[in-house]
């Protein structure tokens, strides 16, 4: 559980970074270089993406005692899902 929490606060600080502070270098096949597009836009989401995955780890982390395996497999699941929509709506984004 401790783990969990301590997980949750680094994505929570990550997310602070990318967005507030907007350090994309923190992403992960970012190139300052070789980018075309709004980064502004791209620190928001990003960091609004990385809010989501703390909060969702966070609670995760505090209800996996309570409820079981269930709660890391549903975990799994929805982060697979907001990793491809957030991948979706960067590149389509950046297209339009």
């Amino acid at each position: 559980m401790y783990i969990g929490i301590a997980l949750s606060l680094l994505f929570f600080l990550a997310s602070y970074f990318i967005w507030k502070k907007q350090k994309l270098w923190l992403l992960a096949g970012y190139h300052e270089e070789n980018f075309i597009g709004d980064k502004k836009r791209l620190a928001r989401d990003a960091g609004i993406f990385t809010f989501i995955i703390g909060l969702l780890t966070l609670a995760m982390s505090l209800l996996i005692d309570s409820y079981g395996d269930f709660v890391g497999i549903i975990y799994a699941i929805v982060i697979a899902i907001l990793s491809i929509g957030f991948l979706i709506k960067v590149n389509v984004g950046e297209r339009q």
